[in-house]
């Protein structure tokens, strides 16, 4: 699976309009590990969805992202996992593990992290 992280140094990027990095990852049943890193060459979040979209990535994982970018995200049958905060290497181990539902992953002040779209991971991979 082509996973997209939006990224702020070494963290989950908080908001998805602030976003400027993002990283490809490649998830397997066996590993997930980074393949390539972008950024993007607008500050429109619509063409940063269009970006998003062209590079085929089949989930997308970020912090804040407005409900109408979600959706668009969905309607183009890409996985949404928002609301996510954490340092980028233990993101990447929980998307591994399917552990991105465990609080300790939450944004502050989100009771709720909401994933949209497809299939879970696990069951994907499992799947596989």
């Amino acid at each position: 699976m082509k996973v997209a992280l939006l990224t702020a140094q070494s963290r989950v990027s908080p908001v998805f309009e602030t976003t400027s990095t993002w990283l490809i990852i490649d998830a397997t049943p066996s590993e997930c590990s980074i393949v390539n890193t972008f950024h993007f060459n607008t500050q429109n979040e619509i063409d940063m969805t269009n970006e998003l979209l062209k590079e085929n990535v089949e989930m997308i994982i970020c912090g804040a992202i407005p409900y109408y970018l979600e959706k668009i995200l969905i309607n183009q049958g890409c996985e949404v996992f928002s609301f996510i905060a954490g340092d980028v290497d233990e993101v990447i181990e929980a998307l591994h593990l399917n552990l991105l539902d465990k609080p300790k992953f939450s944004m502050p002040g989100c009771q709720k992290r909401r994933k949209r779209g497809k299939k879970r991971f696990c069951q994907r991979a499992v799947n596989q």
